[in-house]
């Protein structure tokens, strides 16, 4: 079964409890980041610190909080209520706080991000955020929203998200593929002139652009 059925099944029991996410992280002594990740699918694997307080909390097994066992007296229909959620959230991150998103992803923290609601089945480690510049415009209008998977694998003329070593923060660009080599390069005509980067040993690569979100 998929660990993804741990959200719908500490969904449903919050639910029988009448609790919310808040109030649960307090009373199991968990960041309400962490429980936040847990209950939106952000982190469908959480670390056993994480599930033993839940599933105690609960009364039930680790294995039964899975879905791997199932819990008396409680009939949750996994497939219908996966059906009946097509949208998810994912975390609204900052240009900054991307680069060292993988690593932060199950460490306990006391920030708390804003989401953002999407409909595209991109991986659980995915997350949002706001082109705050116009350097991929008109192919990525500034002030909307991109979503990005750090676990696809980009292809030819993708859009990725990457990190240049010593700098402060992110970037996005387009890739170009030209045999061994991973080349980038900016949409906006002003930053045509500045020509096609070619990525380095220690730059990093962050995620791949799933889906754009724009308001007209």
């Amino acid at each position: 079964m998929p660990e993804s059925n741990l959200k719908i099944i500490l969904n449903a029991l919050m639910k029988a409890k009448q609790i919310k996410a808040a109030e649960l992280a307090r009373q199991v002594n968990l960041p309400q980041p962490t429980i936040h990740r847990i209950v939106t699918g952000a982190t469908p694997t959480p670390h056993l610190s994480s599930m033993k307080p839940l599933a105690n909390y609960f009364n039930i097994t680790i294995d039964q909080l899975r879905g791997f066992e199932p819990i008396p007296g409680m009939n949750i229909n996994l497939a219908q209520a996966a059906a009946d959620e097509p949208y998810h959230h994912v975390p609204l991150l900052t240009w900054e706080q991307v680069i060292n998103w993988q690593a932060d992803l199950n460490t306990p923290t006391d920030q708390n991000h804003q989401t953002v609601m999407t409909d595209h089945p991109n991986g659980a480690n995915a997350f949002a955020l706001i082109m705050d510049d116009a350097s991929m415009s008109p192919q990525v209008p500034q002030n909307s929203t991109i979503i990005i998977d750090p676990n696809k694998t980009p292809k030819d003329r993708s859009l990725i998200l990457f990190h240049m070593a010593n700098h402060s923060r992110a970037m996005l660009r387009q890739l170009v593929i030209n045999g061994n080599d991973r080349l980038l390069r900016a949409a906006s005509p002003e930053l045509l002139h500045s020509g096609l980067y070619k990525m380095k040993e220690n730059d990093k690569y962050l995620g791949m652009v799933v889906q754009l979100k724009y308001d007209f």
